[in-house]
């Protein structure tokens, strides 16, 4: 069986679609925050995280490619500032975020492949502004505009840059739930997407609480302690990275990657926030593209991954 039979087109379509949308949410948790009981955003002020995924073979080899050998396993580390400024106390807010992601892919035997695309160290780095309103006691509008660069910062170009906006309407309804549905545009994957918007909260099964942003982001938490949350989550990450490389057929590198697994937030005081993360390496893929034509795609096998983070909060 090929691989283009595992992943017909219509799936690719769906996967490169909630890509797109990822990457708009690249920073959601500081676009789209929660609020405290007074009413104010809660946002991390900085936040650091670095985390690894374990070597992984190449699921559906071609034979006499090369990628019967060829392993693959990346580290990442992430940083994220953010600076919330109120224009109008307990109603508006400007939130402004800068994150900067550092990629590094670990190969083992891609002498066999003869892929000089096949990237080492590839960089992102995103600021985002959200203007978000409290129009009355139960109802936020938040717009959301993006702007950023990923490439492996050989040659930075306008080519590189990277526009996403979004507007999100929530209400919180008499239960303390929270549902929100909007509209977004994306340009991460190299097609320009427009796309709807879910997010729904649940708040009133405390001490278990549930966060669902469809098709992203989904996470259950148990409240253990005052200072301890334990629980799972599964989260989708992919971006499209410029590549400069004279001896290649391919000008770009997408990386998409499905994570699911269990997760553990520890307050250290008030503020500073511990959060570690682990679990399986679901969806891998890595795929070289051409003027956003392809020129090779390798997804690999299921593996393991672990994350550590520290965050300091409002």
């Amino acid at each position: 069986m090929t691989r283009n039979s595992i992943f017909p087109r219509t799936k690719t379509i769906i996967l490169y679609t909630i890509a797109a949308w990822l990457c708009l949410f690249l920073l959601k948790g500081s676009a789209f925050p929660a609020e405290n009981e007074t009413g104010k955003p809660e946002v991390e002020l900085g936040n650091v995280s670095s985390g690894f995924t374990a070597p992984a073979k190449v699921a559906d080899p071609v034979p006499g490619s090369g990628e019967d050998d060829l392993t693959l396993s990346a580290n990442i580390l992430d940083m994220s500032l953010t600076y919330p400024q109120s224009l109008e106390e307990n109603k508006v807010y400007l939130i402004h975020t800068l994150k900067f992601r550092h990629l590094r892919f670990l190969y083992e035997n891609r002498e066999k492949l003869a892929e000089p695309g096949l990237a080492d160290d590839l960089y992102a780095a995103y600021y985002t502004v959200a203007l978000r309103e409290k129009v009355d006691g139960s109802k936020t509008v938040t717009a959301l505009a993006s702007a950023g660069i990923s490439s492996d910062f050989e040659c930075v170009s306008l080519h590189d840059l990277k526009l996403n906006f979004a507007v999100l309407f929530d209400r919180t309804l008499e239960n303390s739930n929270i549902v929100g549905i909007g509209v977004g545009y994306a340009s991460n994957m190299g097609e320009a997407l427009v796309f709807p918007v879910f997010n729904y909260t649940q708040n009133n099964t405390k001490p278990l609480t549930v966060k669902i942003i469809i098709p992203l982001y989904a996470q259950i938490m148990y409240e253990c302690s005052s200072r301890v949350k334990a629980g799972v989550f599964t989260g989708f990450y992919a971006d499209n990275y410029r590549i400069s490389r004279g001896n290649s057929d391919s000008d770009s590198l997408r990386y998409q990657y499905l994570l699911a697994g269990p997760q553990a937030l520890i307050s250290l005081d008030d503020n500073w926030q511990l959060n570690a993360q682990a679990g399986i390496v679901l969806f891998q893929r890595l795929g070289l593209f051409r003027s956003d034509d392809k020129v090779r795609s390798l997804d690999f096998k299921d593996s393991w991954f672990l994350s550590l983070g520290l965050s300091y909060r409002l």
